[in-house]
């Protein structure tokens, strides 16, 4: 579903998000599986949002490749 380099650009930036979650009233979780990314209220319970990983990746810079 996705590429190694795709995955690992996504990562970089789920631990950015998972940082500033942290301080918020809300947790992120991701699914690999189903390409999903979900927030969830702190009651640990209801979805708030749901974002697809294709459009985070969409959304982000290319990175140049290291020489």
């Amino acid at each position: 579903m996705f590429t190694e380099e795709e995955w690992q650009r996504f990562l970089k930036y789920f631990d950015i998000l998972k940082t500033i979650s942290s301080t918020s009233l809300i947790s992120v979780r991701y699914s690999r599986e189903r390409g999903i990314v979900e927030y969830i209220a702190r009651d640990g319970k209801t979805i708030v949002r749901t974002e697809h990983i294709k459009d985070i990746l969409n959304s982000l810079p290319h990175q140049e490749p290291s020489s």
